[in-house]
């Protein structure tokens, strides 16, 4: 009797529990989102691939977009522009093509840019002008990447060591990525012109065997800033359920529509209307790390 007294009470807390309730979400307008780092690497040739897609709402998800007469000019040596069409396999994405169709020849990045040259990315959204401009970067190439012993916080991390020359006589900013979404900037006010050695502490869930591809960018400093600002609102757990599903902080990516000089381009009277993402073009050395 004591057990059918309990399973009938049980039932009745699962009943209480099918209750509706309403409940205000927060709304926000629906903004772009745009992934357009291209990277030259010499020994692994990345794809020239941008992304597009839009912030969803709180229970909805983040979906493709679709944009128009997207082309990369380079506005030093001039020429033709390259475009870029949608590719069929992947909605979303935009790869070098013609017509409306890729060019398979054009999709990997094999030569290097020229650090001089001004790139100009645009594209039409929903029928208004977007544009971004960016120059390519150098990096130094990655002398070694070793694991350490030591540990920051947690006994689970893993120290990763990376090794590289920071040339001398000139301002370098770096980003580093160790994949996962663990990314670290930084600049060479303390090590300009020396041989540095910089320790990562990981909390992946890493275990012997395991691979772990890390890639050194050089970035200008507006590019640093940018991923400087993402990385302190990744840690300070800014992105909470109630908001967009990506980091607010702006890109150089900006609405041009009715701008009359676009060497003051800086969406003076339109603080929302900007792009979330970044476009930059920026030199990738690799080294992957076994863990041991």
């Amino acid at each position: 009797m004591r057990r059918i007294t309990y399973i009938l009470i049980f039932g009745v807390l699962l009943t209480s529990c099918e209750d509706v309730v309403d409940v205000d979400l927060p709304t926000e307008e629906s903004k772009l989102i745009f992934e357009g780092v291209l990277r030259y690497n010499n020994d692994i040739p990345r794809e020239n691939r941008i992304r597009v897609s839009t912030t969803g709402s709180f229970f909805g998800t983040i979906e493709p977009e679709t944009l128009g007469d997207a082309q990369l000019l380079n506005d030093t040596q001039g020429g033709l522009p390259g475009f870029y069409v949608q590719d069929p396999e992947r909605p979303g994405d935009y790869i070098p093509g013609s017509d409306g169709m890729p060019i398979d020849d054009f999709l990997l990045i094999t030569g290097e840019f020229n650090p001089d040259d001004l790139l100009v990315l645009t594209f039409f959204y929903l029928d208004e002008l977007y544009l971004a401009f960016a120059s390519y970067v150098k990096a130094p190439e990655i002398t070694s990447v070793t694991q350490g012993t030591e540990v920051l916080f947690d006994e689970d991390e893993t120290e990763i060591i990376i090794s590289f020359d920071d040339p001398e006589d000139e301002k370098n900013y770096y980003v580093i990525s160790y994949g996962n979404g663990e990314f670290v900037a930084l600049e060479d006010e303390f090590f300009n012109g020396q041989s540095y050695s910089f320790s990562y502490f990981s909390s992946q869930d890493l275990n012997t065997g395991d691979e772990i591809e890390i890639n050194l960018w050089g970035v200008d400093e507006v590019f640093y800033n940018y991923y400087l600002k993402l990385i302190e609102q990744s840690e300070m757990g800014e992105n909470t359920l109630f908001q967009t599903p990506v980091s607010t902080v702006r890109g150089n990516i900006l609405k041009v529509e009715d701008i009359d000089n676009i060497d003051l381009f800086n969406n003076v009277g339109r603080p929302q209307e900007f792009v979330l993402g970044y476009f930059a073009v920026v030199q990738e050395h690799t080294k992957t790390l076994i863990i041991q």
